[in-house]
């Protein structure tokens, strides 16, 4: 294993992570942090421990954008590396609420390359109110495996090389 982040003893600080801005949450459905599961609204299924959330991100004020970076990962010598990464959507199983705007990219930059679609998540429609799914050909459209309430395991293939260094781009 090259890397492993469950955000357990956040620090935001001393993470092992850099964010775009400091986490945030406003007590009523606009964050960007670290939680359990307890000082967010909604209900997830299989939550092991903390995980890091984000929803309505331009809600009071902040950036509409916000980035993740896990930084100068050595994958020197790794072949057939995999991202695996666990997501879960607030799904209240009727009411689909991502629009064509919303979006989840995972990124990845090689040896200082120029970055490269990983993993993106992405609504399925262009208008309101979509099913976030599994972007699998980065063309802006969700047409794969959806995303629940229930938190399971996504996979991307890591290009080779030395230096990794992963972005995760929100846009909720």
């Amino acid at each position: 294993m090259v890397l492993f982040e469950n955000f357990d003893n956040f620090d935001p600080f001393g993470s092992r992570f850099d964010l775009s801005s400091a986490p945030y949450n406003d007590g009523s459905g606009d964050y960007f942090t670290v939680t359990d599961g307890s000082t967010i609204p909604g209900t997830f299924g299989n939550v092991t421990g903390s995980f890091f959330a984000a929803q309505d991100l331009d809600g009071d004020g902040a950036e509409p954008v916000q980035r993740m970076f896990f930084r100068g990962v050595d994958i020197s010598g790794a072949t057939g590396s995999l991202l695996e990464i666990d997501f879960a959507e607030d799904d209240d199983g009727s009411n689909q609420d991502w629009d064509g705007s919303d979006f989840v990219h995972v990124d990845f930059e090689i040896d200082g390359a120029p970055a490269v679609p990983g993993l993106w998540l992405e609504s399925d429609t262009t208008g309101f109110n979509g099913e976030p799914r599994l972007d699998a050909d980065f063309d802006g459209i969700g047409e794969g495996t959806a995303v629940t309430d229930v938190f399971s395991t996504f996979t991307a293939l890591v290009p080779q090389g030395n230096n990794l260094d992963i972005i995760i781009t929100f846009a909720l």
